[in-house]
């Protein structure tokens, strides 16, 4: 059981004579200067954490933490979350982290601003059981030591460690169980993932993540000009192919299905070619024949300017390569555009025209698509260009086509078996 850390004290102490906040001092941000972002303790897989083994990792959700196991000795593996949030105000992130097997020297991880755009991106709060700890920053293919490795007097070998950053004004600090060993400027950053490294060959531990703000400055730290974390951005300017660069607030819900139960009236039922049923909070659709079969809904898209569509898809039965897609735009003769993945780990996206099919994509292989968890596909339409992302990371990009109809749905490959998620769909304002 976790426990509950009361600090009320040490911050009535860490304010000086003045009443000045000392963002050096760890006691100076009690719990209610924090307003919670994200909090995750790891009861359960709410959250959707990555799950399951593959050739180099193993994860797994359980004993209240999160399980990561490196598999191989060639690479450092990763696990992370899209945590949005207006980067700058001042805020805290927080962990506890164990390494319970592999080399004393291997590093593990905080990770945050982290881009899985094109162009990858990071930051991260690295330590070892040897007790050292460094903080770096990979950006355009360079790896950069911001603090370089540095031996710490207060690591607790075969224990949980506490890992705080926490962002003031201008600066960052990091706080290794609670005591200050160093600080950088702050630095905008474009990603909005934050998660987890674990080295080569190595199983750690993560006993909660927490994301807040703090409130103990009033100041705002820099603001890229034209980012989309700045209130004065310019909206034509957002480079809308990196996909934490929409912020929530820009979104619009125009529709909302988490499958609770059938609300939009999905075709649902039983017959000899398939079965669709909406049970536990998903959408199960599967054919018995040898044929690609659909199943839609009236949702018009032709109104809005810019718009956004998110589901999330796990093909669960079928080995077959074909794909199993998102549609929208669809008319009533089936002409529509199509987002879609394989069992075999591939994804597609393309037309059906009047003339026939005609690929944006071909079946292209991604490790983002898994046969073990569900896949999140989004299809964002930004003034005149459309952007494809799979786990939030931009696989393809394509201009705008006016939409043949009004449908959105989905379509089942031949043979197989899909369980959706959700279904979301945006206005970008």
């Amino acid at each position: 059981m976790k426990k509950l850390i009361s600090v009320l004290m040490m911050a009535i102490l860490a304010i000086n004579t003045q009443g000045q906040f000392d963002p050096t001092n760890y006691y100076a941000v009690s719990n209610n200067q924090k307003t919670p972002i994200f909090t995750e303790e790891f009861n359960n897989n709410s959250n959707e954490w990555l799950e399951g083994t593959r050739s180099t990792m193993s994860t797994a959700v359980n004993r209240s933490s999160y399980m990561l196991q490196s598999l191989s000795d060639d690479n450092s593996e990763t696990s992370h979350l899209p945590i949005p949030f207006d980067h700058s105000k001042d805020f805290q992130i927080e962990t506890e982290i164990k390494h319970f097997l592999g080399k004393d020297t291997r590093g593990h991880a905080l990770l945050w601003g982290v881009n899985t755009g094109n162009s990858y991106s990071d930051y991260g709060f690295m330590f070892t059981e040897s007790g050292q700890f460094e903080v770096t920053r990979y950006a355009n293919g360079n790896y950069e030591k911001l603090i370089d490795w540095t031996n710490l007097t207060n690591y607790k070998k075969g224990e949980y460690n506490l890992l705080t950053i926490r962002k003031v004004k201008n600066k960052y600090y990091f706080f290794f169980n609670k005591k200050l060993v160093g600080t950088v400027p702050y630095k905008y950053f474009t990603g909005n993932n934050i998660g987890f490294e674990i080295g080569k060959t190595s199983l750690i531990r993560a006993n909660f993540l927490h994301v807040s703000y703090i409130k103990a400055s009033k100041s705002k730290g820099p603001q890229r000009p034209n980012s989309p974390q700045s209130p004065n951005s310019n909206h034509s300017n957002i480079d809308a192919s990196v996909y934490g660069n929409i912020a929530v607030s820009k979104k619009k819900v125009i529709m909302k299905d988490d499958f609770i139960n059938n609300a939009y009236d999905w075709g649902i039922g039983k017959t000899n070619a398939t079965n669709r049923k909406i049970n536990n909070g998903y959408f199960y659709f599967k054919t018995y024949e040898e044929s690609f079969y659909s199943t839609m809904i009236e949702q018009d898209l032709r109104s809005y300017q810019n718009f956004e569509i998110e589901t999330k898809i796990k093909c669960v039965e079928g080995g077959i390569g074909y794909e199993n897609c998102i549609l929208w735009g669809m008319d009533e003769n089936k002409h529509s555009f199509r987002f879609g993945i394989t069992p075999k780990g591939q994804y597609t996206a393309y037309k059906m025209s009047p003339t026939g099919i005609i690929d944006y994509v071909d079946y292209t292989d991604s490790p983002e698509v898994s046969n073990i968890a569900y896949t999140k596909l989004t299809i964002r339409k930004y003034n005149n260009m459309y952007y494809f992302f799979l786990n939030e990371k931009l696989v393809h990009s394509a201009p705008f086509e006016p939409l043949y109809g009004s449908n959105i749905g989905y379509l089942i490959g031949k043979g197989q078996a899909m369980k959706i998620d959700y279904l979301y769909v945006y206005e970008i304002k």
